[in-house]
């Protein structure tokens, strides 16, 4: 088995988190980094070019209800991917998910530019301990793997999809 590594060893030192209360433009060396999301209120969140090897990790601290939050990508010709996994916050055993299969994403990526948050919704989550990680595995792509909480039913889930 041939494996290839990117970045380095790890230095054991602790996650650098930060808070996002508003609209934010993330960078390259915000990479790596575990942001506690606000999600009170409407506003988006742009990632930088997707390049091989960033990665951004996002923890619902405080849900949001019909403002949605968003996440999209920096550049044009960059696209979401994945899997999202949609959970009713007050219910048992209601779950919904949405795959979004890279070669999908990539034939038509203005289809898949966009992440949408929201807590009270039946399409996606945003509720308090959803958790969003998005990892660039390929350059242009952003493999989104999320576990939602929402207090609507879950059905038909869109949370990657087609915004602006």
């Amino acid at each position: 088995m041939t494996r290839s590594r990117i970045g380095s060893r790890p230095n054991f030192q602790k996650q650098i988190m930060e808070t996002i209360t508003a609209a934010e433009t993330l960078e390259k060396k915000d990479s790596g980094r575990l942001f506690l999301v606000n999600a009170s209120t409407g506003y988006t969140i742009t990632l930088p070019k997707a390049q091989v090897g960033l990665t951004f990790n996002f923890v619902f601290d405080v849900g949001g209800t019909d403002a949605a939050m968003k996440i999209t990508v920096g550049d044009t010709a960059d696209y979401f991917y994945g899997q999202v996994h949609v959970t009713q916050s007050d219910a048992i055993d209601t779950l919904a998910s949405q795959v979004v299969v890279k070669a999908t994403a990539l034939a038509t990526p203005t289809s898949y530019d966009w992440l949408l948050f929201d807590a009270d919704a039946t399409a996606t989550g945003g509720d308090v301990g959803s958790y969003v990680d998005i990892t660039c595995t390929v350059d242009g792509g952003w493999l989104v793997i999320a576990h939602l909480g929402t207090s609507g039913t879950p059905g038909s889930i869109a949370t990657i999809y087609a915004g602006a």
